[in-house]
Protein backbone atom coordinates (compact mmCIF):
# COMPACT_ATOMS: atom_id res chain seq x y z
CA UNK A 1 0.00 0.00 0.00
CA UNK A 2 1.17 3.07 -1.09
CA UNK A 3 0.70 6.32 1.26
CA UNK A 4 1.21 9.85 -0.32
CA UNK A 5 0.75 13.50 0.53
CA UNK A 6 -0.77 14.95 -2.40
CA UNK A 7 -0.71 18.40 -1.25
CA UNK A 8 -3.69 18.55 1.60
CA UNK A 9 -1.70 18.63 4.67
CA UNK A 10 0.48 21.51 6.06
CA UNK A 11 2.48 21.17 8.55
CA UNK A 12 2.61 23.08 11.51
CA UNK A 13 5.97 23.33 13.38
CA UNK A 14 4.92 22.12 17.55
CA UNK A 15 0.62 21.84 16.15
CA UNK A 16 -1.58 25.06 16.48
CA UNK A 17 -4.04 22.92 18.21
CA UNK A 18 -6.44 23.92 14.86
CA UNK A 19 -7.10 21.69 11.97
CA UNK A 20 -8.34 22.61 8.60
CA UNK A 21 -11.96 21.25 7.48
CA UNK A 22 -10.18 19.61 4.44
CA UNK A 23 -9.86 15.96 3.84
CA UNK A 24 -10.78 12.62 2.47
CA UNK A 25 -14.19 11.39 2.73
CA UNK A 26 -14.30 8.27 5.46
CA UNK A 27 -10.76 9.94 7.15
CA UNK A 28 -12.66 13.88 7.82
CA UNK A 29 -13.55 13.65 11.59
CA UNK A 30 -17.56 13.78 12.61
CA UNK A 31 -17.13 17.33 13.49
CA UNK A 32 -15.86 18.80 10.24
CA UNK A 33 -19.10 18.49 8.87
CA UNK A 34 -20.00 21.38 11.03
CA UNK A 35 -18.92 24.74 9.35
CA UNK A 36 -18.99 26.57 12.56
CA UNK A 37 -17.31 24.49 14.25
CA UNK A 38 -13.30 25.14 15.59
CA UNK A 39 -11.37 21.58 14.78
CA UNK A 40 -8.73 20.50 17.09
CA UNK A 41 -6.46 17.82 16.99
CA UNK A 42 -8.49 15.10 17.97
CA UNK A 43 -10.01 15.88 14.11
CA UNK A 44 -6.38 14.31 13.31
CA UNK A 45 -6.82 11.61 15.83
CA UNK A 46 -9.97 10.60 14.01
CA UNK A 47 -8.34 10.58 10.41
CA UNK A 48 -4.81 8.84 11.87
CA UNK A 49 -7.36 5.92 13.47
CA UNK A 50 -9.29 5.62 10.60
CA UNK A 51 -6.11 5.05 8.67
CA UNK A 52 -4.90 2.06 11.41
CA UNK A 53 -7.90 1.06 10.11
CA UNK A 54 -7.42 0.66 6.57
CA UNK A 55 -4.20 -0.85 7.34
CA UNK A 56 -4.73 -3.25 9.90
CA UNK A 57 -8.38 -4.66 9.94
CA UNK A 58 -9.42 -7.86 8.05
CA UNK A 59 -12.42 -6.10 6.07
CA UNK A 60 -11.87 -2.02 6.20
CA UNK A 61 -15.37 -1.61 4.50
CA UNK A 62 -17.22 -2.97 7.22
CA UNK A 63 -16.00 -0.83 9.86
CA UNK A 64 -16.98 2.20 8.24
CA UNK A 65 -17.79 4.94 10.54
CA UNK A 66 -21.93 5.88 10.78
CA UNK A 67 -22.95 9.69 10.87
CA UNK A 68 -26.29 9.23 12.28
CA UNK A 69 -27.53 11.93 15.17
CA UNK A 70 -27.14 10.52 17.80
CA UNK A 71 -24.68 8.28 16.70
CA UNK A 72 -25.58 4.38 16.31
CA UNK A 73 -22.69 2.35 18.17
CA UNK A 74 -19.41 1.97 15.92
CA UNK A 75 -19.36 -1.59 14.03
CA UNK A 76 -16.63 -4.08 14.96
CA UNK A 77 -13.36 -3.60 14.64
CA UNK A 78 -11.85 -7.15 12.81
CA UNK A 79 -8.01 -7.32 12.73
CA UNK A 80 -5.96 -8.89 10.18
CA UNK A 81 -4.42 -12.20 11.26
CA UNK A 82 -1.34 -11.88 13.69
CA UNK A 83 -2.37 -8.24 14.89
CA UNK A 84 -2.70 -8.06 18.69
CA UNK A 85 -6.36 -7.69 19.67
CA UNK A 86 -6.14 -5.11 21.71
CA UNK A 87 -4.91 -2.65 18.99
CA UNK A 88 -8.89 -2.79 18.20
CA UNK A 89 -9.68 -1.17 21.14
CA UNK A 90 -7.32 1.73 20.81
CA UNK A 91 -8.83 2.41 16.90
CA UNK A 92 -12.11 2.19 18.11
CA UNK A 93 -11.22 4.90 20.14
CA UNK A 94 -9.40 7.03 18.13
CA UNK A 95 -12.55 7.22 15.86
CA UNK A 96 -14.98 7.69 18.23
CA UNK A 97 -18.18 9.45 17.11
CA UNK A 98 -17.86 12.40 19.98
CA UNK A 99 -13.99 14.35 20.32
CA UNK A 100 -14.63 14.08 23.59
CA UNK A 101 -14.41 10.47 23.64
CA UNK A 102 -10.53 10.39 21.44
CA UNK A 103 -7.25 10.91 22.13
CA UNK A 104 -6.63 14.20 22.96
CA UNK A 105 -3.65 14.24 20.20
CA UNK A 106 -1.60 12.09 18.03
CA UNK A 107 0.98 11.70 20.80
CA UNK A 108 -1.16 9.95 23.05
CA UNK A 109 -2.59 7.52 20.05
CA UNK A 110 1.35 6.67 19.57
CA UNK A 111 1.73 5.54 23.36
CA UNK A 112 -1.70 3.51 23.22
CA UNK A 113 -0.68 1.71 20.03
CA UNK A 114 2.95 1.09 21.34
CA UNK A 115 1.27 -0.07 24.47
CA UNK A 116 -1.11 -2.23 22.93
CA UNK A 117 1.32 -3.67 20.25
CA UNK A 118 3.62 -4.82 23.06
CA UNK A 119 4.21 -8.11 24.82
CA UNK A 120 1.59 -7.72 27.31
CA UNK A 121 -1.20 -5.98 24.55
CA UNK A 122 -2.59 -3.46 26.84
CA UNK A 123 -4.39 -0.95 25.87
CA UNK A 124 -6.17 2.06 28.14
CA UNK A 125 -9.07 2.33 25.60
CA UNK A 126 -12.66 1.32 24.99
CA UNK A 127 -14.43 -0.03 22.01
CA UNK A 128 -15.66 -3.01 20.45
CA UNK A 129 -12.80 -5.58 19.87
CA UNK A 130 -13.17 -8.76 18.15
CA UNK A 131 -9.54 -10.25 16.49
CA UNK A 132 -10.43 -12.65 13.46
CA UNK A 133 -8.98 -16.00 14.00
CA UNK A 134 -6.57 -17.48 12.30
CA UNK A 135 -7.00 -19.88 9.66
CA UNK A 136 -4.73 -22.16 10.44
CA UNK A 137 -3.07 -23.36 14.01
CA UNK A 138 -0.17 -22.14 14.90
CA UNK A 139 0.16 -20.42 11.44
CA UNK A 140 -0.33 -16.79 13.15
CA UNK A 141 3.10 -14.51 12.55
CA UNK A 142 3.72 -10.91 13.90
CA UNK A 143 2.59 -8.16 12.35
CA UNK A 144 4.76 -5.26 12.53
CA UNK A 145 3.16 -2.34 13.93
CA UNK A 146 6.14 0.26 13.13
CA UNK A 147 3.91 1.73 10.15
CA UNK A 148 0.57 1.98 12.28
CA UNK A 149 2.70 3.89 14.79
CA UNK A 150 4.61 5.75 12.26
CA UNK A 151 0.78 6.51 10.85
CA UNK A 152 0.32 7.99 14.22
CA UNK A 153 2.86 10.51 13.56
CA UNK A 154 2.14 11.03 9.82
CA UNK A 155 -0.99 13.38 8.16
CA UNK A 156 -1.22 11.32 4.78
CA UNK A 157 -3.69 12.87 2.68
CA UNK A 158 -6.40 12.13 4.97
CA UNK A 159 -6.89 15.02 6.76
CA UNK A 160 -4.92 18.97 7.15
CA UNK A 161 -3.41 20.40 9.73
CA UNK A 162 -3.07 24.06 10.45
CA UNK A 163 -6.15 25.86 9.57
CA UNK A 164 -7.68 28.58 10.96
CA UNK A 165 -11.72 28.79 12.50
CA UNK A 166 -13.83 29.77 10.15
CA UNK A 167 -16.11 32.61 11.43
CA UNK A 168 -19.87 32.84 12.31
CA UNK A 169 -21.28 33.60 15.89
CA UNK A 170 -18.56 35.86 16.48
CA UNK A 171 -19.04 39.51 15.74
CA UNK A 172 -17.78 40.52 12.51
CA UNK A 173 -15.16 43.04 13.38
CA UNK A 174 -13.47 44.60 16.60
CA UNK A 175 -14.84 47.22 18.09
CA UNK A 176 -13.41 49.56 20.71
CA UNK A 177 -10.59 47.37 20.20
CA UNK A 178 -12.37 44.53 21.76
CA UNK A 179 -13.81 41.40 19.86
CA UNK A 180 -17.19 39.17 21.58
CA UNK A 181 -17.79 35.50 20.72
CA UNK A 182 -20.47 33.57 22.99
CA UNK A 183 -19.30 34.81 26.96
CA UNK A 184 -15.69 35.37 25.38
CA UNK A 185 -14.91 38.72 25.11
CA UNK A 186 -11.08 39.80 24.18
CA UNK A 187 -9.31 43.06 24.08
CA UNK A 188 -7.22 42.87 20.92
CA UNK A 189 -3.57 43.87 20.52
CA UNK A 190 -3.13 47.00 17.89
CA UNK A 191 -3.41 45.83 14.40
CA UNK A 192 -4.67 42.75 15.13
CA UNK A 193 -8.06 41.47 14.50
CA UNK A 194 -10.26 37.96 15.15
CA UNK A 195 -12.78 35.17 14.03
CA UNK A 196 -14.52 32.88 16.20
CA UNK A 197 -17.29 30.52 16.98
CA UNK A 198 -17.06 27.56 18.74
CA UNK A 199 -15.06 24.84 20.12
CA UNK A 200 -15.29 21.51 18.86
CA UNK A 201 -15.01 18.96 20.84
CA UNK A 202 -16.01 21.01 24.01
CA UNK A 203 -19.70 21.21 25.13
CA UNK A 204 -21.10 22.57 27.75
CA UNK A 205 -23.86 21.33 30.22
CA UNK A 206 -26.33 21.97 27.91
CA UNK A 207 -25.01 20.02 24.99
CA UNK A 208 -23.98 23.14 23.16
CA UNK A 209 -20.29 23.77 22.04
CA UNK A 210 -18.32 26.19 23.87
CA UNK A 211 -16.61 29.16 22.38
CA UNK A 212 -13.72 29.65 21.03
CA UNK A 213 -11.78 32.47 18.80
CA UNK A 214 -8.31 33.04 16.97
CA UNK A 215 -6.99 36.68 17.04
CA UNK A 216 -3.91 37.87 15.10
CA UNK A 217 -2.88 40.22 12.49
CA UNK A 218 -4.59 38.05 10.30
CA UNK A 219 -6.40 35.59 11.67
CA UNK A 220 -7.60 33.75 9.37
CA UNK A 221 -3.97 33.33 8.26
CA UNK A 222 -2.69 32.42 11.44
CA UNK A 223 -2.88 28.34 11.58
CA UNK A 224 -1.48 28.07 8.27
CA UNK A 225 1.57 30.24 8.71
CA UNK A 226 4.47 29.73 11.26
CA UNK A 227 5.07 33.78 10.39
CA UNK A 228 2.46 35.34 11.67
CA UNK A 229 1.77 35.97 15.76
CA UNK A 230 -1.48 35.42 17.13
CA UNK A 231 -3.41 33.44 19.47
CA UNK A 232 -6.33 30.66 20.31
CA UNK A 233 -8.59 31.61 23.07
CA UNK A 234 -11.33 28.92 24.35
CA UNK A 235 -13.46 28.60 27.29
CA UNK A 236 -14.85 25.10 28.99
CA UNK A 237 -16.98 24.50 31.89
CA UNK A 238 -17.04 20.96 30.50
CA UNK A 239 -13.02 20.28 31.04
CA UNK A 240 -12.99 22.50 33.76
CA UNK A 241 -14.83 19.59 35.51
CA UNK A 242 -12.69 16.89 34.53
CA UNK A 243 -9.11 18.43 34.80
CA UNK A 244 -7.33 21.08 36.34
CA UNK A 245 -5.19 23.74 34.79
CA UNK A 246 -2.33 22.03 35.72
CA UNK A 247 -3.40 18.65 34.38
CA UNK A 248 -4.60 20.17 31.21
CA UNK A 249 -0.98 21.91 29.84
CA UNK A 250 0.37 18.22 30.42
CA UNK A 251 -2.05 17.22 27.42
CA UNK A 252 -0.37 20.38 25.36
CA UNK A 253 3.02 19.59 24.98
CA UNK A 254 5.41 20.07 21.59
CA UNK A 255 7.09 16.94 21.61
CA UNK A 256 9.92 19.16 19.32
CA UNK A 257 10.43 21.85 21.85
CA UNK A 258 12.11 22.93 24.88
CA UNK A 259 9.69 24.55 27.18
CA UNK A 260 10.56 27.28 30.13
CA UNK A 261 9.94 26.33 33.37
CA UNK A 262 6.28 26.94 34.37
CA UNK A 263 5.30 30.32 35.98
CA UNK A 264 2.40 31.95 37.33
CA UNK A 265 0.44 35.18 36.19
CA UNK A 266 -2.09 36.62 37.92
CA UNK A 267 -4.19 38.49 35.13
CA UNK A 268 -7.90 39.85 35.60
CA UNK A 269 -9.09 37.85 38.36
CA UNK A 270 -7.64 34.57 36.76
CA UNK A 271 -4.90 32.43 38.19
CA UNK A 272 -3.10 31.74 34.88
CA UNK A 273 -0.25 28.75 34.55
CA UNK A 274 2.26 29.93 31.60
CA UNK A 275 4.60 27.64 29.70
CA UNK A 276 6.65 28.84 26.72
CA UNK A 277 8.00 26.23 24.34
CA UNK A 278 11.46 27.31 22.15
CA UNK A 279 11.25 25.65 18.54
CA UNK A 280 13.98 25.02 16.42
CA UNK A 281 11.33 24.55 13.51
CA UNK A 282 8.28 26.43 12.33
CA UNK A 283 7.02 28.80 14.90
CA UNK A 284 9.98 29.99 16.62
CA UNK A 285 7.93 30.51 20.13
CA UNK A 286 4.58 28.71 21.42
CA UNK A 287 3.00 29.71 24.85
CA UNK A 288 0.75 28.10 26.29
CA UNK A 289 -1.52 29.41 29.30
CA UNK A 290 -4.21 27.86 31.25
CA UNK A 291 -6.60 29.32 34.09
CA UNK A 292 -9.60 28.59 35.64
CA UNK A 293 -12.50 31.51 35.73
CA UNK A 294 -14.31 31.19 39.08
CA UNK A 295 -17.66 32.40 38.03
CA UNK A 296 -18.86 30.58 35.96
CA UNK A 297 -16.73 28.04 36.53
CA UNK A 298 -14.53 27.32 33.39
CA UNK A 299 -11.03 26.54 31.50
CA UNK A 300 -9.93 29.27 29.98
CA UNK A 301 -6.82 28.56 27.19
CA UNK A 302 -5.19 30.47 25.33
CA UNK A 303 -2.52 29.62 23.15
CA UNK A 304 -0.12 32.11 22.12
CA UNK A 305 2.43 33.17 19.20
CA UNK A 306 3.69 36.44 20.36
CA UNK A 307 5.54 38.56 18.17
CA UNK A 308 9.07 38.39 17.83
CA UNK A 309 11.19 39.65 20.41
CA UNK A 310 8.12 40.12 22.54
CA UNK A 311 9.00 39.31 26.14
CA UNK A 312 6.09 38.20 28.92
CA UNK A 313 5.09 41.59 29.41
CA UNK A 314 3.06 40.76 25.94
CA UNK A 315 1.70 37.62 27.17
CA UNK A 316 0.55 38.75 30.29
CA UNK A 317 -1.34 41.99 28.64
CA UNK A 318 -2.68 39.82 26.04
CA UNK A 319 -3.85 37.65 29.18
CA UNK A 320 -4.96 40.27 31.16
CA UNK A 321 -7.81 41.15 28.03
CA UNK A 322 -9.21 37.72 27.87
CA UNK A 323 -12.46 38.06 30.17
CA UNK A 324 -15.54 35.70 30.71
CA UNK A 325 -19.31 36.88 31.44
Amino acid sequence: MLIADLGLAKALAAASGLTARAGTPGYMAPEQDDPGAVIDTRADVYGLGRLGIRLLAANPSSANPTRPDPPRPAPEIRLRDGVPSAVAAVLARATAHRPADRYPDAATLHTALSRASGPAGLAAATGPVRQQPSPRAGARRPYRLGLAGAAVMTVAAVGAVGAEPSGGAGSARPVGGTYTTGSLTVALPPGWSATGATWAGQYGADGEPEPALVMSPQPRRWAADPRLPGAFVGLSGSTAARTTPAGFLAERTHGDCLPAPPRTSSQAGVEWIVVAYRCDQGRPEIVESVGRHPDPPALVYVQITPPADAGPEFVDSLLAGVRVR
